[in-house]
């Protein structure tokens, strides 16, 4: 049963690659491709499957793991914490590209999510010898974030694309800024230092969070940031 529960993971694993691989490749903006970019997305999915392979598949460390084997269980914690930004990744380069919607891509997001999570509903019960999932059990599961929960937080991320984009043409750099600013600090604020608005955040996975993000990497890209690197490049293009 353990290797089954383990295999199931894995086709879990493999259905949420390739599910945010084709979302974040179906923006009219990724027709050209910048080799930059693609390694972006490499790493992404590489922490993708770090995380899973070292919490959902080995589990988080216990108390007497970091008693007996501190150093072994101290890796996996600084592994976890290291790839912990693996959605946040993926969520910037949609950000950093822009969402054009489109109502072929919708219905392709969905017909995706719906066919593994089903695919996946159905034959957990099976490999766990469990009972079956009645219908009101697997519908809850389907629609619900328990299970790839990054594709039912994209999709209204996706609809909402439309509403950032015009916040984005119509403010100017300092509306945007200030938006910004008030936006990350209440989410540290309330979202995890206070934790009293976690349920509204969800630990950084609410559609909420990825419009915040979405909306930084919109601002990054519009108004790239002044760097000493780019000071002397600037001043390398003057030379020439």
């Amino acid at each position: 049963r353990q290797a089954d529960t383990s295999r199931l993971r894995s086709y879990t694993l493999l259905a949420k690659l390739k599910i945010c691989y084709n979302i974040v490749m179906s923006n009219n903006f990724t027709k050209v491709r910048q080799s930059n970019i693609e390694l972006l997305r490499i790493v992404s999915m590489f922490l993708v499957v770090m995380t899973h392979a070292n919490l959902s598949s080995i589990g988080y460390p216990t108390v007497e793991e970091l008693s007996s084997k501190p150093f072994p269980a101290e890796l996996r914690i600084l592994f976890a914490q290291f790839s912990v930004i693996c959605v946040n990744l993926f969520v910037l380069i949609s950000g950093w590209f822009g969402i054009n919607v489109k109502c072929k891509s919708i219905i392709t997001f969905l017909f995706q999510w719906l066919f593994f999570a089903v695919l996946l509903m159905t034959f957990y019960p099976f490999l766990q010898g469990s009972n079956i999932l009645s219908f009101p059990q697997l519908t809850y599961q389907v629609i619900s974030m328990n299970r790839l929960w990054f594709v039912p937080s994209y999709i209204v991320l996706y609809l909402s694309a439309p509403i950032l984009n015009a916040f984005v043409e119509r403010s100017n750099k300092l509306q945007f800024k200030v938006i910004l600013i008030a936006f990350f600090s209440f989410e540290f604020i309330f979202g995890w230092l206070l934790n009293g608005a976690n349920d509204i955040f969800m630990g950084g996975s609410s559609p909420l969070s990825f419009a915040g993000l979405y909306l930084l990497a919109r601002y990054i890209r519009i108004y790239p940031p002044i760097t000493l690197f780019n000071v002397k490049f600037y001043r390398l293009q003057l030379l020439c």
